[in-house]
């Protein structure tokens, strides 16, 4: 330790980093509490910030503004086949 210039190590620090290790390369989270042998999911979570990648899929869902119909009818066509208005039509995130 002395080499290495560490001076406030403790075991438990590997530990952390093989949770962290694991995080990061995907392992869900609730395998990563049976391995560690956790008993709380609310231990587990600490290490969850560290691949926020898995929320990537859900953030994105809403990263691209969508065009939907306000009115509930088919934005192809109205109700007697002609074309809407564009003021029936709703840009939302």
């Amino acid at each position: 330790m002395k080499r290495a210039g560490l001076e406030d190590f403790r075991w438990h620090d590997l530990r952390h980093t093989w949770a962290s290790w694991h995080v990061q390369q995907g392992t869900l989270l609730h395998v990563l509490q049976e391995l560690c042998g956790w008993e709380t999911a609310e231990m587990v979570r600490r290490y969850a910030h560290l691949a926020p990648e898995h929320l990537a899929e859900y953030a994105e869902k809403l990263a691209k503004p969508r065009v939907v119909d306000i009115t509930g009818t088919n934005l192809a066509q109205g109700k007697n086949g002609t074309e809407k208005k564009r003021d029936h039509i709703a840009v939302v995130p």
